[in-house]
């Protein structure tokens, strides 16, 4: 269930600076601490937000990378959970012993950890740090973990028009192939805005009504099916560490 933030956190939170010991112990006002330092370009202050094993996944740059391709996201949510400090849409907040969840409206989902045990304070005579920081490098806007997250940030890409985004769920034998220059993002999109735009809509259509439905995996863990449909599926491949999309039915 969601907690309400305190009027005297909500202060520290809007602001990006000040309330130091107490800025990062709510999952919700680090979140948005992190939102609005994304939104700004603020590589430093995000970083310092990640966990230590996120910060070995994705560095400065990699993180740099990621806040210029995902602006648009990252203020979306900012304002999303700035709307829930003032009692609207509140996401669902999930807490548990030294981790918590919030999921957004569009399905995506803030990991946060907490140290099981404090960390040392950066600064000497401050008390240890307990704050919560993020589980993942940084955000997953559009996760390809699992079969079913990925079908679904898939579905999201294209809602959004991501097209550079949509040209991860590409398999690497068509988005880079062995003869012939990488796939574009700009050829993407007069494939799902040209000629077979129909076609496609209505394969899209069959996906999103089978959301939810089981996957099957195949035994290796490397392949997997989606029924949508007499004698259609839509299938996905794992290369890389992500789940890839190979045919939509």
């Amino acid at each position: 269930m969601h907690r309400p933030l305190p009027i005297l956190l909500l202060g520290c939170v809007l602001a990006t600076s000040g309330c130091p010991s107490a800025k990062d112990r709510d999952p919700l006002s680090t979140a948005l601490r992190y939102l609005d330092a994304a939104s700004a370009g603020d590589v430093e202050t995000c970083f310092s937000l990640l966990s230590e094993e996120a910060q070995r996944r994705c560095d400065r740059a990699c993180l740099a990378n990621i806040l210029d391709r995902q602006r648009a996201e990252f203020r979306a949510a900012r304002d999303e959970l700035r709307e829930s400090l003032a009692g609207k849409n509140a996401p669902g907040n999930v807490v548990q012993s030294h981790r918590a969840s919030l999921r957004l409206r569009d399905g995506s989902e803030l990991q946060l950890v907490q140290p099981a045990t404090s960390l040392p304070s950066a600064t000497h005579g401050t008390p240890p740090d307990t704050g919560y920081r993020f589980a993942h490098s940084p955000l997953a806007f559009y996760p390809q973990d699992t079969p079913e997250r990925a079908l679904r940030s898939f579905l999201l890409a294209i809602e959004r028009r991501r097209w550079d985004v949509l040209l991860s769920f590409m398999p690497r034998s068509l988005a880079q192939p062995a003869q012939g220059p990488p796939y574009t993002a700009d050829q993407l999109r007069q494939r799902f805005e040209g000629p077979a735009q129909k076609d496609i809509a209505r394969q899209l259509t069959a996906l999103r009504q089978h959301l939810g439905d089981a996957v099957q995996i195949s035994d290796n863990g490397t392949e997997a099916k989606l029924t949508v449909g007499d004698n259609k599926e839509v299938r996905l491949l794992y290369e890389d560490e992500a789940w890839r999309i190979t045919q939509l039915e």
